[in-house]
């Protein structure tokens, strides 16, 4: 009994210590990478991006500032600030654009996750944290007039029960693996 407590607190210290960074000051630096823009209508095509957060206020506030230097578009600058929930917050976050525009993110598992709607397109994000000096940036788009619905049956008699299930076609991507500036 003894050995197994012992193993279930190993376990338990990597789990929730040293297997979760600390966001986003473990993150905080000036980061590059190419971001492969992908589009279920055309060939994927790519761009330069610049990363940067940095803490604007303490324990509550950081810069998040990406720039996409694209040959079609010329320079894109999304300016935008994290905030914690409240003061010293690790799990919740809201993304402000600044312009009235405030999402919701969750950081779990050293990842943070977005999801949000646009007129009749749903968009999920996420920020990975993948190692010292690399971070990955995933966004999805979905049109909802791509709708499909399932329904499925589960179980017999008196007990079964239907469920429906409606999935949505992937239409774009963007993804970008950025590594730190030295």
């Amino acid at each position: 009994m003894k050995k197994l407590l012992i193993l279930i607190s190993f376990v338990y210290n990597i789990d929730h210590t040293s297997a979760q960074t600390e966001f986003p000051t473990a993150w905080i630096g000036d980061y590059e990478g190419e971001m492969v823009i992908g589009n279920i209508d055309k060939p994927s095509t790519t761009a330069q991006v610049e990363y940067s957060i940095h803490e604007v206020i303490e324990d509550s506030v950081w810069s998040h500032k990406m720039t996409f230097k694209s040959d079609e578009y010329g320079d894109v600058v999304k300016d935008y600030v994290f905030r914690a929930r409240k003061k010293g917050d690790r799990v919740n976050f809201i993304l402000d654009e600044l312009n009235g525009i405030e999402m919701e993110m969750s950081f779990m598992d050293n990842c943070l996750y977005g999801l949000f709607m646009l007129n009749e397109s749903s968009y999920v994000t996420t920020f990975r944290w993948m190692s010292e000096g690399s971070l990955i940036w995933d966004l999805h788009v979905t049109a909802h007039d791509t709708k499909k619905v399932n329904s499925v049956a589960s179980g017999e008699g008196e007990e079964k029960q239907i469920f429906e299930v409606s999935s949505y076609k992937p239409a774009l991507h963007q993804t970008v693996i950025f590594k730190k500036k030295n």
